[in-house]
C-alpha cells in the first residue's frame, strides 16, 4: 500500500513547525534498491550497465500548491525521487515533461519515459523532480491544461522545486545549493522558461546550476508560425489545437470555437479535448494539414495582421529573448519532424548577440527524428551536468558505523581519478579495497609511501565508498570517499 504523508500529519505527531507554503502532501510510491532500479531500467529496454546507476531511491507522488494561468491558487502534482540509504547533500534536478493530451500520461503516474529519466536521475546522485503541469494529473478537472504557455509551465515547475525543499525538510534529507533544469520537446521550452524565471525574478531564492533544455519550440511565434501556416503534412496535427484551445481560457480569442474553427472540427475537437483522449486518436480526427482546422478569413487575419490577438499570445510565450548568465547546452535533433531544430537556432543567436559567453548547442543526431533522438538527448544532458554536479558532506546510513584510524586523511574528496590515504605505517599495508553502500567490494590497484598511499579510483562507478585495507594480518577501515 502507497504511505501517504501529509503535512498536518507531522505537523501533529513529530512536531513539525515550518509553515508549509507550496506542498501539501506526498505519497510514497515505490522504494527500489540499485538492484531493482537496473531490473526497472532493464525492463524497459534501458541497459542499466550503460547508465551506471548507485543509489537506492524513493519516489513520491507529490501534491502542492501554485498558480493557474490567471494567477489564481490551483494544486497540481509531481514526481519526486531521493537517493536513500546514505546521507549525504544531493543537487536538486527539475526535469519537464513533454507533450501529453491525457491527464494520466504524465511523471507522477511512474509510467512512460519521463518517469524512468527521474529514476535515473534519483540513482546517479540527484533529487529529481518532474511537475506534471496544470490542468493534468491531479489537478481540477474542471481545468483544461494550457498547452506550451511558459508561464504556468515555469510556476509549475519552480513552486514544485518548493514543495521538495519543504519535503526534505520534513524528512530530514539534506541537499545543496545546486540546482540543474532541463526538459524535451515541451519541457526544452519549461526549462527555458523556469531559467528565465528565476534569473529574473527569484535569484535570491534560487541559482540555476546550469541548464539544458532540448527540443523545445522556444520560437512560438517564429518557427512555429511557420510550421502552423505551412501546407504540408504535418505528423502530430493535434499540437495546434490542444495550443488554442488551452491559450483561450488566458486569452479569450473566442467566445464560441465556430469564431475560428470550420465544421465539424468547431463541435467535435473541443469534446475529444478532455484529458482523456491520447494523441494518437486525436491526430487521427484532425486534418493532416493543421491549418485547416480553421476558418479562412482566420487565416487570412492572422498571416496579416502582426497584431492578430493569437498571434500576441504565441508571441509571449516565446522564451529566447533574455541573457541566460549560468552555463546552458541546448539539444537537438537535426531530422525533428515536430519541433524543427530552427528554434535552437533562434534562441542560440539572440543569446549571443545579447552576449552570452556560456552557451553551447548539440546537434545529437543528423537523422533521428523527435521521438528517436529522445535517449541519445536526456544522455548527453546527464554527462553536461556531471560536469557541474557535486555530491557534499556524506554520512553513510546504510553501512554499519565504523571508526577510522587516527591521523587518517583521504583526499581529494569527491575524488575523480586518483585517491591518496594519509595514515601511519602506510608501507605495511598489502591490500586495499573500496565497498559501496550495498556491500559489494572491488579490490583497488596501489602504491606504497612511508606515510601514504595513492590508488586509482577512476574505474569505480559514481558514488559512496568505505575504504578498507589489510594491514599486519587486520581489516582496516581507512574512511569514506565520494566518487564523482
Amino acid at each position: 500500500m502507497n504511505k501517504i504523508i501529509t503535512v498536518s500529519l507531522f505537523s501533529l505527531l513529530f512536531g513539525f513547525s515550518a509553515q508549509a507554503a507550496f506542498l501539501d502532501s506526498l505519497i510514497l510510491q515505490f522504494s527500489y534498491t540499485k538492484t531493482q532500479v537496473d531490473s526497472v531500467l532493464n525492463a524497459n529496454g534501458i541497459p542499466a550497465a550503460l547508465v551506471g546507476t548507485v543509489y537506492d531511491i524513493d519516489i513520491y507522488k507529490v501534491r502542492y500548491n501554485t498558480v493557474s494561468y490567471d494567477s489564481s491558487a490551483v494544486f497540481a502534482s509531481g514526481f519526486l525521487a531521493f537517493p536513500s540509504h546514505v546521507d549525504c547533500q544531493f543537487p536538486l534536478v527539475s526535469f519537464g515533461h513533454g507533450t501529453t493530451t491525457s491527464r494520466e500520461g504524465v511523471p507522477s503516474r511512474v509510467q512512460g519515459g519521463e518517469a524512468m529519466i527521474g529514476i535515473i536521475l534519483a540513482s546517479l546522485g540527484y533529487v529529481s523532480t518532474l511537475p506534471d503541469y496544470i490542468g493534468l494529473g491531479d489537478c481540477p478537472p474542471d481545468l483544461r491544461h494550457p498547452y506550451q504557455d511558459a508561464a504556468t509551465e515555469a510556476s509549475a515547475t519552480i513552486d514544485l522545486l518548493r514543495a521538495t525543499r519543504e519535503a526534505a525538510s520534513i524528512l530530514h534529507f539534506r541537499m545543496n545549493n545546486q540546482l540543474f533544469l532541463s526538459g524535451y520537446s515541451q519541457g526544452g521550452q519549461t526549462a527555458m522558461a523556469t531559467h528565465r524565471r528565476i534569473q529574473e525574478s527569484l535569484s535570491n531564492e534560487f541559482t540555476v546550476t546550469a541548464s539544458c533544455p532540448m527540443s523545445g519550440a522556444y520560437d512560438m511565434s517564429g518557427v512555429m508560425v511557420d510550421l502552423m501556416l505551412s501546407d504540408s503534412v504535418y505528423q502530430t496535427p493535434c499540437y495546434l489545437p490542444y495550443i488554442v484551445f488551452g491559450y483561450n481560457q488566458k486569452y479569450h480569442f473566442y467566445t464560441d470555437p465556430s469564431e475560428y474553427m470550420v465544421a465539424p472540427y468547431d463541435s467535435l475537437l473541443p469534446l475529444k479535448f478532455d484529458g482523456i483522449n491520447g494523441t494518437g486518436y486525436l491526430n487521427s480526427i484532425c486534418p493532416s494539414v493543421p491549418k485547416l482546422i480553421f476558418k479562412p478569413d482566420v487565416i487570412d487575419s492572422f498571416s496579416n495582421n502582426p497584431n492578430h490577438p493569437f498571434r500576441v499570445a504565441l508571441a509571449e510565450n516565446d522564451t529566447y529573448d533574455w541573457l541566460p548568465t549560468s552555463p546552458m547546452r541546448m539539444i537537438f535533433t537535426r531530422a525533428d519532424e515536430q519541433v524543427p531544430w530552427q528554434n535552437t537556432v533562434v534562441a542560440y543567436n539572440s543569446f549571443m548577440s545579447l552576449g552570452a559567453t556560456n552557451i553551447d548547442t548539440v546537434c545529437i543526431s543528423e537523422t533521428l527524428d523527435h521521438y528517436s533522438a529522445a535517449q541519445f538527448a536526456v544522455a548527453n544532458m546527464i554527462e553536461f551536468f556531471n560536469g557541474f554536479r557535486t555530491i557534499d558532506s556524506c554520512l553513510l546510513t546504510s553501512i554499519t558505523d565504523f571508526k577510522p584510524i587516527v591521523s587518517t586523511s583521504l583526499y581529494p574528496n569527491p575524488a575523480t581519478d586518483q585517491l591518496s590515504i594519509i595514515t601511519p605505517n602506510a608501507n605495511a599495508i598489502v591490500t586495499l579495497n573500496a565497498v559501496n553502500t550495498i556491500g559489494q567490494s572491488v579490490s583497488l590497484p596501489f602504491s606504497n609511501k612511508s606515510d601514504s598511499i595513492i590508488t586509482s579510483v577512476k574505474e569505480l562507478a559514481n558514488g559512496i565508498y568505505l575504504i578498507k585495507g589489510t594491514v599486519a594480518g587486520r581489516e582496516t577501515i581507512f574512511g569514506r570517499f565520494v566518487k564523482q
